[in-house]
């Protein structure tokens, strides 16, 4: 498996962790925007260093916490992030860019290798990330919200398992949706209904996990 890339930061920086659901404010991150294109390789890494834990966070969310390939894929989403800089405009905030990197790699890789059988029963890292400690949510409903979604990322158009995965799990709203994947709203809105709409014929035979309608609606 790859090592990550060790990151520093430059002293006297200071960031803004970016919550779970909407991302966070951009803290200094924009100032170091203009350093990475001249260069400047500590800020590159300064920047990397900051996106890092939000881009994890996302791709543990697609994988699970124990999947083989969650460290491969942040090192595969920073060197694509780092790669896609030039390309960023800052229509979107820079941690809505680089998550939405790291949800396409995740989502990829998820493609790329199953699950190993016994993923859906041992992880825990979506149910914890879904649901914040102290929500009283059966654990066997967890549980089946976690192999439904997950398998159906599998199966949707890439582009509406980026929007479920961006909207119903990282709570982005479609407006921050559509200005990331640099789509109408309109355009962004049909995705997301798409796949909201496979998700409810996944289970509509499914009454143990019923209540998915309301939590994806």
């Amino acid at each position: 498996m790859a090592r990550i890339l060790k990151l520093r930061r430059v002293p006297g920086t200071t960031f803004e962790r970016s919550p779970a659901g909407p991302l966070g404010l951009e803290g200094n991150l924009t100032g170091l925007i203009e350093r990475c294109r001249s260069g400047d390789s500590i800020a590159l890494r300064t920047l990397l260093t900051s996106l890092a834990p939000s881009m994890l966070q996302v791709i543990r969310r697609v994988l699970g916490m124990r999947h083989p390939e969650v460290e491969d894929a942040l090192q595969e989403a920073m060197l694509a992030a780092t790669r896609a800089l030039p390309t960023f405009r800052g229509e979107c905030g820079i941690r809505h860019f680089a998550c939405r990197i790291a949800t396409f790699v995740a989502i990829s890789a998820r493609r790329r290798q199953a699950l190993p059988a016994d993923e859906s029963s041992s992880n825990t890292a979506f149910e914890d990330e879904v649901f914040p400690a102290g929500a009283e949510t059966d654990w066997a409903l967890s549980a089946r919200r976690r192999e439904l979604v997950r398998a159906l990322l599998d199966q949707l158009p890439i582009v509406q398992a980026e929007a479920l995965v961006l909207h119903c799990v990282e709570g982005w709203t479609v407006e921050e949706l559509a200005i990331a994947t640099e789509v109408p709203a309109e355009t962004a809105r049909s995705r997301l209904r798409l796949a909201k709409a496979a998700l409810r014929l996944r289970i509509a035979d499914d009454a143990a996990a019923s209540e998915l309608v309301e939590d994806f609606s």
